[in-house]
């Protein structure tokens, strides 16, 4: 898929699988948080307590659309860590002297040297 896409198109694919988890949490998980809030919030308080936990669990609202857009979530976040894996796999096959001469240069560099940073 990354060899017919090419590096923007991943990078476009990425961006509308964001724009889909953006509109999930903005929507599913951000309503049923706050449409909840109250009861979430006596769970939180009494949790140890039987009667409130029976007392929540009657008083939660949307938990099915809940629980489809956290999995939808982590689905979306899998699929962009798969995609990723992917176009670096493409990237190494496809240009290997670029992806040697990284490895290489990644060697040498220490990642707590500041002598790089401009004040």
């Amino acid at each position: 898929m990354c060899s017919l896409l090419g590096l923007q198109g991943v990078r476009t694919v990425d961006s509308q699988i964001l724009m889909v988890l953006g509109e999930l949490i903005n929507t599913e998980v951000k309503g049923f948080l706050i449409r909840n809030s109250h009861t979430l919030h006596q769970l939180t308080e009494y949790y140890q307590i039987p009667e409130v936990l029976h007392r929540v669990e009657r008083h939660l609202t949307g938990m099915h659309r809940f629980m489809d857009a956290v999995i939808t979530i982590g689905f979306g976040l899998e699929l962009r860590q798969q995609l990723y894996a992917a176009s670096g796999q493409h990237m190494t096959e496809a240009f290997p002297a670029v992806a040697q001469a990284m490895a290489e240069i990644s060697h040498h560099i220490d990642p707590f040297c500041t002598c790089y940073m401009h004040e």
